[in-house]
């Protein structure tokens, strides 16, 4: 090896090393997008009775599990290939790997609801809003945009009014049990016909 490519190396390496950190930021992305469109969908299925769109976003879900896999197996790869990896690049890999699989989650959280959808429309119910879900939903659209913008730009001060904003939602939840067990303890008291 001569001295100008044992001097190129290490640079070259921590080239193909950033390059790589950034496939992962971007293949984040595209799964942060996949389980945004999947929670919007969803949703508007759910309001909507539009079994069709539900199907939709039960399709969708293979894509957000590819990506999951896919930067699982890239995180891993820069564990085991790149040594020493530096204290902050250990700390971003591994919370990957964190982050990964709460997108996963939500896509599934968004194949639930759609699911839902669909049994609703193919028995008639209409959906009744106990809660102001789009307003819930734009909430937690805008912590997951955020989210992932204050851990892939390590911005601190965003990821904190983040956690700040998770009041907000978990106000509308409260709101939304209260009104669900009121509503059923009212159609329990109610007199039931006799003459059936």
């Amino acid at each position: 090896m001569t001295a100008t490519a044992a001097m190129n190396g290490p640079s070259t390496d921590r080239t193909r090393f950033s390059r790589d950190l950034d496939s992962i930021r971007e293949k984040l992305l595209q799964m942060t997008g996949i389980a945004d469109e999947m929670l919007t969908d969803a949703v508007e299925a759910l309001l909507s009775q539009n079994a069709s769109l539900g199907e939709v976003v039960i399709g969708r879900d293979d894509a957000i599990d590819d990506l999951d896999r896919q930067i699982d197996q890239e995180v891993l790869l820069l564990l085991t290939t790149e040594q020493p990896v530096a204290c902050f690049s250990l700390r971003f890999l591994s919370a990957t790997l964190k982050v990964t699989t709460d997108l996963e989650r939500i896509g599934d959280h968004a194949v639930n609801i759609a699911l839902s959808a669909q049994r609703m429309a193919e028995d008639g119910i209409g959906y009744e809003s106990l809660m102001d879900v789009r307003k819930s939903l734009q909430i937690a659209r805008g912590m997951l945009g955020d989210a992932l913008q204050a851990f892939t730009q390590h911005d601190p001060r965003l990821a904190t009014a983040v956690i700040e904003r998770d009041d907000e939602a978990d106000i509308l939840y409260r709101e939304a049990q209260r009104e669900l067990r009121a509503a059923m303890q009212s159609e329990d008291s109610a007199p039931r016909d006799r003459d059936r």
